[in-house]
């Protein structure tokens, strides 16, 4: 997951501030059915290493992604919102919330507010 914010300043080069971190589901679905909504025009490109055949090009984006059953009646939705990636957890009547447990790596503080969980 990837935080970014752009401070722009008139006749300057904007000065990029990235922040990333790692979100592992763990214990999760991994055999879940993905699905994307809304394709937007942008395309990504994945070189993962030197090996061709881990690359990827041309790939679709979507405005949201969905991963059903990623945990027992529990699905996950991830969007972005003003170039903030979130996620939203949509739990089924009967569903187990006690299964839902995240590992984040290289961040500095979670907080919980009434907005949701606030990384930094």
């Amino acid at each position: 997951w990837l935080h970014r914010y752009i401070e722009y300043k008139p006749d300057i080069n904007p000065v990029v501030h990235l922040h990333a971190f790692r979100a592992t589901f763990e214990n999760a679905n991994t055999d879940v059915q993905v699905s994307g909504s809304t394709q937007v025009t942008e395309y990504y490109n994945y070189y993962l290493g030197k090996n061709p055949r881990l690359w990827a090009s041309h790939v679709n984006g979507f405005e949201r992604i969905a991963y059903y059953n990623i945990y027992i009646n529990i699905n996950l939705n991830v969007y972005s919102d003003n170039g903030n990636l979130k996620y939203d957890l949509v739990v089924k009547k009967n569903a187990d919330v006690s299964q839902i447990k995240i590992l984040y790596e290289g961040v500095d503080e979670l907080r919980i507010t009434n907005k949701g969980i606030i990384v930094s």
